[in-house]
């Protein structure tokens, strides 16, 4: 996967949770809090993988991206985070799927032919039995709230852990830090590693999924952008441009 580049520039000053584990990394130039992943973590819940919460990102007096991204009419917003909800997300929060329900996703955005939806072995799976989710672990089949009318994968409900996730998180330095987490089953298998690196007034975010099963599987992978600026949301007087001309942007490795 191409790594995520954000240069940011402007000023900053720090205001998050003290609650939840966490990091900062550091260039000199910027501050960068990242929420580690765990049981206690910032977010411990099913949809999106939990080694991409990005808290406050400082530089100068400026801060850069928040808890405060939605819109006040959000019914979310206000409301004491709950790291158990799927969609209680912050930064870049990211997910291996394409955001609609079923276990895959259809050929469209680039791709030719569909892709798993983020799940693995869920066809083969009966109610009751596990699952897994790149990026979160090995779920039940059947536990969401959702699932009670069908047996449909429900990509933005909360599920059941067949077992605790396990994340191995290193932090060799300073300006650095690696998030792995591993899960298998059967005949399925993945590693994941997200690894962070902040350069002067960049935040570089690389992500490395590997098959460790013995059957292939193909699947999409998408990443938020929740920006917020001091603490508001963007919207006037605040106005948010491009530096990059995103007109005939394609996913990498789907280019036509």
């Amino acid at each position: 996967m191409a790594p995520h580049v954000l240069i940011l520039s402007g000023t900053v000053a720090a205001a998050a949770s003290a609650v939840y584990p966490k990091t900062i990394l550091s260039s000199g130039q910027v501050d960068v809090t990242v929420y580690l992943p765990g049981k206690l973590g910032y977010y411990n819940s099913t949809r999106f993988d939990w080694g991409s919460m990005i808290g406050e990102i400082t530089l100068g007096e400026a801060e850069f991206f928040s808890d405060l991204w939605r819109t006040a009419t959000d019914p979310n917003w206000g409301k004491d985070h709950d790291p158990s909800n799927p969609e209680g997300v912050l930064g870049l929060a990211s997910e291996f799927g394409c955001g609609s329900d079923g276990p895959d996703c259809p050929a469209g955005w680039g791709r030719q032919a569909e892709a798993s939806n983020g799940v693995l072995g869920y066809h083969e799976a009966g109610m009751g039995d596990p699952f897994l989710k790149i990026g979160v672990g090995k779920l039940i089949k059947g536990s969401c709230d959702a699932c009670k009318t069908d047996t449909n994968y429900h990509f933005n409900s909360r599920y059941d852990f067949a077992e605790p996730p396990v994340w191995t998180v290193s932090h060799p330095s300073s300006d650095t830090i690696d998030m792995i987490h591993e899960a298998s089953l059967g005949v399925w298998g993945y590693r994941f590693q997200r690894h962070l690196q902040v350069h002067g007034d960049m935040l570089v975010m690389r992500s490395e999924l590997t098959n460790t099963g013995s059957k292939a599987f193909k699947t999409v992978q998408y990443t938020h952008n929740f920006l917020a600026f001091n603490r508001q949301q963007i919207g006037p007087p605040l106005k948010l441009q491009s530096g990059q001309d995103l007109s005939s942007y394609s996913e990498p490795g789907n280019e036509q």
